[in-house]
């Protein structure tokens, strides 16, 4: 059962909270209102006087085609309908899938999808975007789990990335069985051996890297439920970046005015500045003998940070061209390649994901291009069984305790400040909201599969954050 909570304050940063509430003075994003239908309508006619690549939607169908699980229905008519809108979310690949909040971002996207097509009577697909080109790749290797008694367990996988993207991070045999190995030590669950059985499965089938079987654990999760996914290092080998990489070297000198005025207003409104700038970023990156560098501008000379790479404009265009799948867009120019790729009815974005669109909002006017609606994702915060029983032995409303579990269990001794730092370890664990913590797997491992169906047949259409809880043997 799924119940929303009264306010997300101290959950989320205020400009997400604020955006979800829709209150006055928080940063707008175009004259659309994620809420208004009219608006969908609108974008979706927009959409169609734009022109996009056909060659995506070929891909899109030969790369889905290959995981394990297929989306129901004819899928594959669908993708390649010129007449089919997407409505997009992503994520870079991690561990078991990444934290909680991954999977709410594709079942958010997917429930838009079905909805918006019964409204707006045209196809619509749930699109996941995997961010293989991400270098940032630390964080993706870690995993946190609640253990039985009090505290979180720490899993981390055995690997040195030492700059490459995502997509190339390499997975052997021997690093799987390490890290199913620390799980099995830290959990236990009537389907522990049935979930690791699975998770080797799904290592040993897919790419040999830890995107692949990110990819392999997301389409057993959310396939069926009608998400299909996108690496779009296809495309870049394809050759689809090089039209609007090379627009972007011809817009980037006039970006960092545009995104300078896009932050006074965000200062202005009391929020603050996600993505910090230095004012000479191309926005471009490039990935040269195993690592991924940001490219900096100084008049026609292009360069890396620390003077690995240096280019002049017209030895940068002609690699461009001839070599375009060691080129990416940055964190603040991908949500434009997206929109370039795909007709974008609607994106699903966290709460760091809106920051940094505060920003590439700006970029959007250079590109002669129209923004699409940002539908905040749902959030979730798990209530197990047993702690559905401490909330009840105390009488607790975790509508006011949630951002401050760790506070109060300092307020109390005895039984009382047991059960709070329990409560705190499993639903405000590292000081943090659960889903931007703790994976899908320890879940799986306690209450077996037939658990995650009932949550997504269950989850909510509806932005807000909420509290989901099952009975003992549900």
């Amino acid at each position: 059962m799924f119940k929303r909570v009264a306010a997300t304050d101290g959950i989320y940063p205020p400009l997400f909270s604020r955006y979800v509430e829709q209150e006055n003075g928080v940063i707008t994003f175009s004259k659309s209102n994620f809420r208004d239908d009219k608006s969908y309508t609108r974008r979706a006619l927009y959409l169609q006087g734009c022109s996009f690549p056909q060659e995506v939607r070929q891909l899109l169908v030969e790369f889905n085609r290959g995981l394990p699980v297929q989306p129901p229905g004819n899928w594959e008519w669908k993708v390649r309908d010129k007449r089919t809108l997407f409505v997009i979310t992503g994520q870079q690949p991690g561990l078991f899938a990444g934290p909680l909040l991954v999977l709410y971002k594709a079942l958010a996207a997917v429930k838009l999808a079905r909805r918006l097509e019964e409204s707006l009577q045209v196809p619509v697909q749930a699109l996941f975007w995997v961010a293989t080109e991400d270098h940032n790749v630390d964080p993706l290797l870690r995993s946190f789990v609640p253990l039985h008694g009090e505290g979180i367990g720490r899993i981390r996988l055995a690997l040195s990335p030492n700059g490459l993207p995502a997509g190339m991070v390499s997975l052997d045999d021997g690093a799987v069985v390490d890290i199913l190995q620390q799980l099995r030590m830290s959990s236990s669950g009537r389907s522990r051996d049935k979930v690791l059985g699975w998770l080797w499965n799904t290592a040993q089938q897919g790419e040999n890297n830890l995107a692949g079987w990110f990819m392999q654990i997301m389409s057993r999760l959310l396939s069926a439920a009608g998400l299909i996914l996108f690496d779009p290092r296809q495309a870049a080998a394809l050759g689809l970046y090089i039209s609007p990489l090379l627009q972007t070297l011809e817009c980037s000198p006039h970006a960092h005015d545009r995104i300078a005025m896009a932050e006074t207003e965000l200062k202005a409104n009391g929020f603050l500045v996600q993505v910090e700038r230095r004012g000479q970023e191309s926005f471009i990156m490039i990935t040269w003998e195993g690592r991924r560098y940001p490219l900096l501008q100084e008049g026609e000379h292009y360069y890396t940070p620390r003077g690995e790479l240096s280019f002049s404009r017209s030895e940068l265009l002609t690699l461009i061209v001839e070599q375009p799948s060691i080129f990416s867009p940055s964190v603040l120019l991908r949500p434009l390649f997206q929109d370039i790729l795909f007709p974008t009815l609607a994106y699903v974005a966290g709460p760091g994901e809106l920051a940094y669109f505060t920003q590439s909002k700006a970029l959007y006017p250079l590109f002669h291009m129209e923004m699409p609606l940002l539908y905040p994702r749902p959030g979730v915060t798990m209530l197990e069984p047993s702690l559905q029983k401490v909330v009840a032995r105390h009488d607790l409303n975790l509508d006011a305790l949630l951002p401050g579990l760790l506070q109060d269990c300092q307020n109390h001794t005895g039984e009382k400040a047991r059960d709070l730092r329990m409560l705190c370890h499993n639903l405000w664990p590292r000081s943090s909201p659960q889903e931007r913590v703790f994976s899908i797997v320890p879940y799986l491992i306690a209450y077996g599969f037939s658990f995650w169906d009932d949550f997504c047949s269950e989850f909510p259409e509806s932005t807000g954050h909420y509290l989901y809880s099952w009975k003992e043997g549900a």
